[in-house]
């Protein structure tokens, strides 16, 4: 039941793209949400791969995809001068990891 719920938790910065798509921009949305569920969903695939259970590696593998495609596109309606403060902040990110 978890990794169906987990799933469908995963699957919610969807809309959000669908709104930023449909605005062409950000608006009120921030970053970290979409950095902090992307180190979450490493860590967890990450541990699930060491064990060998699909049932960590699988939800959590669509996680990282989701949230790295959620990343990228606000990286991408994000306005020009403000693009490297995305590109800095998701670097961080990944050098913390």
């Amino acid at each position: 039941v978890a990794p169906v719920v987990t799933l469908g938790l995963f699957f919610s910065p969807l809309e959000v793209i669908k709104k930023m798509h449909s605005n062409g921009s950000v608006g009120k949305y921030a970053l970290l949400p979409y950095i902090m569920m992307h180190s979450n969903c490493f860590v967890w695939t990450r541990y699930g791969l060491q064990l060998g259970d699909m049932s960590l590696i699988f939800p959590n593998g669509v996680g990282l995809m989701i949230s790295g495609l959620a990343i990228g596109a606000y990286n991408f309606f994000t306005p020009q001068t403000q693009r490297s403060v995305v590109a800095g902040k998701t670097l961080a990110m990944a050098g913390f990891l």
